[in-house]
């Protein structure tokens, strides 16, 4: 039993961690530049000790922090963190292959697995307004997409409270995804019938409500009327418009649009028939859309700011895999069965289907995104050509569909042939084999060296690595704090630090490039500066050769000053900057 166990689970378990695998292995990279500095601080408590964001704010994601500090205590190299990543994306692949499982017998799952990871290695899972379920990092919302796909995998499965304890796994690591599907698993409870609802729902969002009393006093403090519409202006508009400004991505929603109704049209007449399953997917899908459909047109046609935050299209990319799961299982079925499988499909289910490739080719021809709905156009076309019965003229054999043996096979060759030009460009996908960028490497070897550990650096806001691995202070870089006064003040230091007066976005961080010894000086008088670092190109003139030349960057040491009234005059310009 346990040979056959591995004989068949092995191949799953292969597939899986070669699909984590392939988002490589980064670490200190993206968003981990922030993530990662409690879980440092918390290691290290020297370090960052003058840097604001390091120091000076809230942490909001503590589950991570406690998890990632003790994965650096494991392995200060960061590889423990690169490999946690492979891992989580591994696991979340399972509890789809655990969805599929559901909605096919057990010989055709691996089929339908191969398809799925098709698609997925394809999309790379992103959604709109990039977003997505997994990237190239370890971050709490790897964690949160994971906690959502196996809440989804125990929902289907009829298992209320395993659903509540995932929900509440994913929003202990990230509260946006704790908010979002309590709303769409609230739905999709209510979609299931009268029997035993009360006791099912209180299983299934007992847990999750549990875990958000812990996040209420952030929510609240998020929420407050006296500071959070400025505070919501420059960090959705100037800092993160790519997720929160509707208009400028929206063409992104066709394709998750183009999967919605695909998945659609493979489960509404296997839910009509009963099938519990494939019933619960749906619902699944639906609480999805009543969430997301109502807040991007509240967030693009009429801007309501409140809606806007609540980032509710952040959940698309989890439920565009599940409707590919369930596309990839009708795939299989048509595949092995022929047009014995068509039966299963009336012409509302074929409109839908037909409503959902035209979607992904106008969402294709405005973007020019064209690999994903050209796969699912020569997917389609195969279906086509097996159910039609075009093979069983040259081969008798598949008048009544493939053996599935041949279509696990070309399956798995489709899905290699996929992943063969990321495969071999892996070491420049992982920052951990490739040493990430060397100029930067240079300067933190010369900071190490010969700087004090608690030196502040004045530095290009733009380059956002330099704290992270140079582990010292900066005054301000492209990396936001997420609390409004937070906001705010992180604000005002980019306005200081580029000069441009009021900043208006990523565009003006070119301004630091006008920096020059008139606002050092002022600079130096605010913050207490020891060193000042440009790129080439843009030296100074401050009455001293450079301390240090490198590649790409020159470094500045500014004469001491007294540093106690220094400090207390920027601590008091910041208090005032906050309030």
């Amino acid at each position: 039993m346990i040979k056959g166990a591995l004989i068949r689970g092995g191949p799953v378990l292969l597939l899986a961690f070669l699909f984590g695998l392939g988002f490589g292995l980064n670490f200190a990279t993206s968003n981990q530049l922030y993530y990662l500095l409690v879980p440092l601080r918390m290691l290290h408590p020297t370090l960052w000790t003058r840097d604001w964001l390091a120091s000076g704010t809230q942490a909001y994601h503590p589950s991570y922090a406690w998890l990632a500090a003790q994965l650096l205590r494991f392995s200060p190299s960061g590889l423990a963190i690169a490999w946690s990543n492979v891992i989580c994306i591994a696991l979340a692949m399972l509890s789809l292959y655990a969805v599929l499982s559901r909605l096919l017998s057990r010989a055709r799952t691996l089929a339908a697995f191969c398809a799925l990871l098709v698609l997925a290695s394809v999309t790379r899972t992103l959604g709109p307004g990039m977003t997505y379920a997994f990237s190239e990092i370890f971050q709490p919302s790897t964690i949160g997409s994971l906690g959502v796909l196996a809440a989804a995998a125990a929902f289907i499965a009829g298992r209320p409270l395993l659903s509540g304890a995932c929900l509440a796994f994913a929003g202990a690591f990230h509260v946006n995804y704790l908010v979002l599907c309590l709303f769409v698993f609230g739905v999709a409870w209510l979609c299931t019938g009268r029997v035993g609802l009360i006791s099912r729902t209180i299983a299934g969002l007992g847990p999750p409500l549990f875990v958000l009393c812990f996040f209420l006093p952030f929510l609240l403090a998020s929420a407050d009327p006296k500071i959070s519409l400025e505070a919501q202006h420059i960090y959705q508009e100037m800092r993160t418009p790519h997720h929160y400004v509707v208009p400028t991505f929206a063409w992104d929603f066709s394709f998750w649009i183009g999967f919605q109704l695909l998945g659609a049209s493979v489960l509404i007449g296997p839910a009509r028939r009963g099938l519990l399953a494939q019933r619960r997917l749906l619902s699944l899908l639906f609480g999805t859309w009543l969430l997301v459909v109502p807040a991007a047109l509240m967030s693009s046609v009429v801007v309501v700011r409140f809606v806007r935050q609540l980032f509710a299209w952040r959940i698309c990319a989890e439920a565009e895999l599940l409707a590919q799961a369930a596309f990839a299982a009708a795939l299989v079925t048509v595949f092995c069965d022929g047009r014995r499988a068509l039966a299963e499909f009336d012409r509302g289910a074929r409109a839908l289907a037909g409503m959902g490739v035209a979607v992904l080719l106008l969402g294709s021809a405005v973007t020019g995104k064209w690999v994903t709905t050209l796969l699912v156009l020569l997917l389609l076309l195969a279906a086509t050509v097996i159910a039609d019965g075009w093979l069983g003229r040259f081969w008798a054999a598949a008048r009544e569909g493939l053996p599935l043996p041949w279509v696990t096979g070309a399956l798995s060759l489709t899905l290699i042939g996929v992943n063969v030009a990321r495969c071999a460009r892996f070491q420049r996908y992982s920052n951990v084999l490739s040493g990430g960028d060397h100029s930067v490497t240079e300067l933190c070897a010369w900071a190490t060296a010969h700087t004090r550990e608690d030196a502040l650096f004045l530095t290009p806001p733009h380059e956002d690595d330099i704290r992270m691995r140079c582990r010292r202070a900066i005054v301000v870089d492209w990396m936001a704090p997420a609390r409004p006064a937070e906001v705010l003040q992180w604000y005002a230091r980019l306005e200081d630090v580029t000069g441009r007066h009021p900043f208006r976005g990523e565009v003006d961080l070119k301004g630091y490039e006008e920096l020059d010894a008139n606002r050092v000086s002022r600079l130096h008088e605010r913050y207490g500066l020891d060193y000042v670092v440009v790129t080439r190109g843009h030296e100074l003139e401050l009455g001293a050769p450079p301390a240090f030349q490198g590649q790409r960057f020159v470094v500045y040491a500014l004469t001491p000053k007294a540093r106690t009234g220094v400090s207390s005059r920027a601590s008091s310009t910041e208090s005032s900057s906050g309030s």
